[in-house]
């Protein structure tokens, strides 16, 4: 596969063109297309990435769509969203004792 191919192929995955058009415009087979998009995983668009890192996140058929490689991303980027705690007001129903 030639450089000038790879490009093709790259920008026309990212405007959404389906892989068989790619194929048939660059001019050759759906099935060459799926061995490069197979050695190549990170332009195929049905692979989920972490929200946090941006890794490859395996999915588990028939199971709910994991969006986190690990519970440390998951945390992280909560954490990172959750906005600033505001202070407490004073309604003085509990007093704090001196």
């Amino acid at each position: 596969m030639t450089p000038k191919q790879t490009d093709t192929i790259n920008s026309m995955l990212a405007r959404d063109i389906s892989e068989a058009e790619i194929a048939k415009s660059i001019g050759m087979s759906s099935a060459a297309l799926r061995s490069y998009l197979h050695r190549h995983p990170e332009l195929r668009r049905d692979i989920k990435r972490c929200r946090c890192c941006g890794k490859i996140v395996p999915q588990t058929p028939h199971k709910r769509e994991k969006q986190f490689c690990s519970d440390t991303c998951r945390m992280s980027y909560w954490n990172a969203q959750r906005p600033t705690k505001k202070p407490r007001k004073d309604d003085g129903i509990n007093p704090v004792s001196p």
